[in-house]
């Protein structure tokens, strides 16, 4: 009965916060009132008390997490449910028709929680750890010093401009953090006394956001003290927090964590925004808070299956590790051994990524690149196509497995990979200087007359190809011989590591097929194919995206009704009708003169690279294109 009981105050606590983060960023209508009425008063206080709940979760989790001995290992765990649970979710997400065009920013918020300030709940809860790791393990509650500076900093603004410290713009992490810090400082006391405590907090913050909209000037300083910062809704929630945890106990921190991990993803908060747009809802007052109590549920049962997940044996083992790695420190034959498990297949992956990167910098010929405007080609690739990158890397990493779980050779494998990959960037750069368009699936039917394409290759060029052959042979040699890699490939490992590459490489069939799952994935990770530019297209998605993506081209549907029999009757039409105009034209077609050039039809042979010709062959046609306008 009392865990049942638990369960259901933890729920209800997370239902509190999960409404206000979720409903007020639907903006329903009610949000619009900003009119010195009573209907503003009311909207007001209703948010108000709607922002208790993510300041009572947050003191809460302090009260239960200050004392662990484990901080910094609960930090990187913290760390990792976030960024795996959320890239996890808008993976999800991004598998189906979401229509969000902003889905790469959404991957690195959940990668990079902390830097892009895109969880502030979770990473405050992170930022008060570290603080909480700070003082002594021995010493059971917060400094009353610190305690004093944190009420004092929640304090000044009710006095001074409401934001006085940036927390309602981009340093909201650091208020959660010092309510975590606060929360640390819980401990059983008078009930009585902080019930008045909460009940007064509670008076004044109405009296506050009542009369607010009568006092203000112009309506823009109404939401003064409706703010999770404001002195009186911290008050509020400390006191409810305080009387709270007589009664409740501690969870399973993984759980409200996850939770967290839905009401701040972007991902998931635009597919429920895009519902609120749509009739019915339209952002109704009623209507968008039955959608957002809807969500918050379905965020519940999700982290619950996710937490269940947590709960495997393999997971519970990762955890153990991660503790064990944080509290302790390496000895060198400790390092040893990590460096030898997780190093090969750490360069692999680093390797990839630098073949993935170099790929896409040398399909440019300049520092600047134009899409939409000009960028610079260095902060273009690696801030605005890191995804398609890491796409690039994740083939590269497959194709390389794949090798070395049949020859058993890593260096072999390594080097093999970086040749294949050394050849296409050179056939790639060769081609847009002799057609500016890089090497596609159809130039393989090239293969049959190769002979007189390596003729056309610099002399130069196969020198520094044969060179570097034969470096990559003699390094081959010395690795195996002098840091040799034994691959030791479970069962499961091999036929895993030979599926993956052939799964990974063979899904372009249906990269074009719009509606698909990886169809939809492509698109949210802004893979542009350019079928109208295929340079650009691979100086956008670096060169192996760009030649997957035109494996399986689809010009167009089939028509309904479609058929031969269909043509030739529309053509019988068609003459009958012609037979009837000529009858009465005057003007002969065959006195008239048409001029018709198809561009793919005629091209300059002296463009062509190693062919030398005395005289233009296209002079009078050069001649006449600098005199007349025109195409060419």
């Amino acid at each position: 009965m009392q865990g049942l009981k638990n369960k259901i105050s933890w729920g209800l606590v997370l239902f509190w916060a999960g409404f206000a983060q979720v409903y007020w960023n639907l903006t329903p209508n009610i949000t619009e009132h900003n009119a010195a009425n009573i209907r503003t008063s009311v909207y007001l206080i209703i948010k108000g008390l709607t922002l208790i709940g993510p300041d009572l979760l947050v003191l809460l989790l302090g009260y239960f997490l200050y004392n662990r001995v484990d901080k910094k290992a609960l930090v990187v765990k913290i760390w990792l449910n976030t960024a795996v649970f959320g890239c996890l979710l808008s993976l999800a997400i991004a598998l189906t028709d979401n229509g969000i065009n902003y889905y790469p920013i959404t991957i690195f918020n959940s990668m990079l929680p902390i830097l892009r300030n895109s969880y502030p709940l979770i990473t405050g809860v992170m930022g008060g750890l570290i603080i909480a790791s700070l003082f002594p393990t021995q010493q059971r509650m917060v400094p009353q010093r610190l305690i004093r500076i944190i009420w004092l900093l929640i304090a000044l603004p009710f006095l001074t401009p409401v934001n006085i410290w940036g927390w309602n713009d981009n340093f909201l992490t650091l208020f959660y953090a010092c309510l975590f810090v606060l929360g640390g400082n819980l401990g059983h006391s008078n009930n009585y006394r902080w019930g008045l405590v909460g009940l007064g907090s509670l008076v004044i913050n109405f009296l506050c956001q009542g009369l607010i909209p009568f006092l203000s000037y112009d309506g823009t300083t109404i939401n003064r003290f409706t703010v999770v910062t404001n002195l009186f809704t911290v008050l509020a929630a400390y006191s409810f927090a305080k009387l709270l945890i007589q009664q409740i106990s501690k969870p399973a921190i993984s759980y409200p964590l996850s939770v967290m991990v839905f009401l701040s993803n972007s991902s998931v908060f635009a597919v429920v925004y895009a519902i609120a747009e749509r009739k019915p809802i339209s952002h109704s007052t009623v209507a968008t808070g039955a959608l957002a109590l809807s969500a918050i549920s379905i965020y519940l049962l999700v982290a619950g299956l996710w937490w269940w997940l947590l709960t495997t044996p393999k997971v519970r083992a990762i955890n153990q590790w991660i503790s064990t790695t944080t509290a302790l420190s390496f000895t060198k034959q400790e390092r040893a051994a990590l460096i030898k498990r997780y190093g090969p297949n750490l360069l692999v992956a680093a390797i990839s990524y630098a073949i993935a990167a170099a790929s896409m910098l040398l399909m440019n010929n300049t520092w600047l690149i134009s899409a939409g405007k000009y960028h610079n080609i260095f902060s273009y690739v690696f801030t605005q196509r890191e995804l398609l990158l890491l796409l690039t890397t994740l083939l590269l990493f497959s194709a390389t497995k794949f090798i070395q779980a049949i020859s058993n050779r890593y260096w072999f494998s390594l080097a093999l990979i970086i040749f294949i990959n050394a050849a296409f960037v050179i056939a790639n750069r060769e081609k847009i200087a002799a057609r500016n368009e890089p090497v596609l699936p159809v130039d393989l039917s090239m293969v049959k007359v190769a002979g007189s394409l390596f003729g056309m290759v610099s002399p130069i060029l196969w020198v520094g190809v044969i060179t570097g052959i034969a470096i990559l042979i003699v390094a081959i040699y010395w690795l195996e011989k002098h840091y040799p890699v034994k691959l030791r490939f479970k069962s499961r490992q091999r036929w895993g590591y030979l599926l993956l590459a052939p799964i990974l490489f063979g899904s372009c069939v249906f990269w074009n097929h719009a509606g698909t799952p990886i169809n939809n994935l492509l698109l949210s990770i802004d893979d542009k194919p350019m079928f109208y530019n295929q340079l650009s297209g691979a100086r956008t998605n670096g060169p192996l995206v760009q030649f997957m993506n035109n494996v399986d081209v689809k010009i167009m549907d089939k028509p309904s009704g479609y058929s031969k029999a269909r043509m030739e009757q529309i053509v019988k039409k068609y003459q009958s009708q012609a037979q009837v105009v000529n009858r009465y034209r005057h003007n002969d077609l065959k006195r008239q003169t048409v001029i018709f050039n198809l561009n793919e039809s005629f091209s300059d042979p002296s463009r062509v690279p190693g062919v030398n010709l005395k005289n233009s062959p296209i002079s009078e046609i050069k001649k006449y294109n600098n005199k007349i306008p025109g195409e060419r």
